[in-house]
């Protein structure tokens, strides 16, 4: 029950605040989903690898994982590349939709992306490669 209450994020998805900041250190739910989807896709890259008896699903597991690995280690410099980036939108855009979205939900859909990215390029490279 302790692995699903680390998984759940403590911030609302869509904030109300037109300031909503970006902390400097890795929040712990983003940690473990950065954690799980590194688990994931080396798992699926691997069986991918022995199914089609070839190293290339291995490499692309690799680069899949790459983005939560980046998060993992380098949190200061994701936080602060948002918190530009979203200031940038709101000061250049007159018309911008300015929608917060909660920093944790952010790290998440990067894993959550990282992972449906693998399984996609794994399913295109099966019926490409094997199924034809």
């Amino acid at each position: 029950m302790r692995l699903w209450k680390a998984l759940i994020p403590d911030e609302p998805f869509i904030s109300d605040s037109p300031r909503f900041g970006f902390p400097q250190h890795l929040p712990p739910v983003v940690k473990s989903w950065c954690i799980i989807s590194i688990f994931v896709n080396g798992f699926i890259a691997s069986v991918e690898a022995l199914a089609m008896y070839h190293p290339a699903p291995l490499l692309i597991g690799v680069m899949f994982s790459l983005f939560p690995l980046y998060m993992i280690f380098f949190w200061s410099d994701v936080a602060s590349t948002a918190a530009d980036s979203n200031q940038r939108v709101s000061n250049d855009t007159p018309l911008s939709l300015n929608l917060n979205i909660g920093t944790q939900w952010l790290g998440i859909a990067v894993c959550v992306g990282s992972t449906f990215m693998l399984c996609l390029t794994s399913a295109i490279i099966w019926f490409e490669l094997i199924a034809v």
